[in-house]
């Protein structure tokens, strides 16, 4: 991985960013990684990550990992994430609040990053081609079914309206009578 971030140091914490490629193909995934360095384990670290980040898609945010190393504390949480916008994009600095039992917190932020997100370049030396060829495909010309459908409910109203009429004459000729 290269170190994009540098390292930010006071009362004995470190907090360091990682990130394994800045140029990335659309649809890709980067991670991206924080880091804190503690000289004790009684400190509590939030690390403040969004749920969402313009331009970016978080794919994954791991569990916090703590190890221990010749009493030097190390908390790390990895991030993956991709893009499908293309263009070169600034992925955000996060803030991470550290705190010790008794003490006022500290914030310090992660630094912020600049992805290139690109297409996959084009190969011009040869012709284009379909995806897959084309396909004949057989279709049933069904149209006369609606055209019967129609002419059977054209029909069924004018047998429907002829009855009507024909009843009211016969009431009407008997009432007059």
């Amino acid at each position: 991985m290269a170190v994009i971030a540098g390292s930010i140091v006071s009362y004995g914490q470190a907090v360091k960013t990682y990130i394994d490629k800045n140029k990335i193909l659309i649809g890709e995934h980067i991670r991206f990684e924080i880091k804190v360095n503690l000289a004790a384990s009684n400190y509590r670290v939030d690390f403040g990550i969004p749920d969402s980040i313009s331009h970016f898609e978080v794919i994954d945010q791991g569990k916090y990992d703590t190890t221990d190393a010749d009493g030097i504390y190390t908390m790390r949480q990895t991030i993956l994430f991709t893009s499908f916008d293309s263009g070169v994009w600034k992925f955000p600095s996060f803030p991470v609040t550290i705190s010790a039992p008794g003490q006022a917190s500290k914030a310090f932020y992660s630094d912020s990053v600049l992805i290139q997100v690109g297409y996959s370049p084009a190969d011009s030396t040869n012709e284009l081609r379909d995806i897959k060829p084309v396909m004949d495909v057989f279709v049933v010309d069904r149209t006369w079914i609606y055209y019967a459908v129609g002419a059977l409910i054209l029909l069924i109203l004018i047998y429907l309206l002829y009855r009507y009429f024909k009843t009211r004459k016969k009431k009407r000729r008997e009432g007059a009578s």
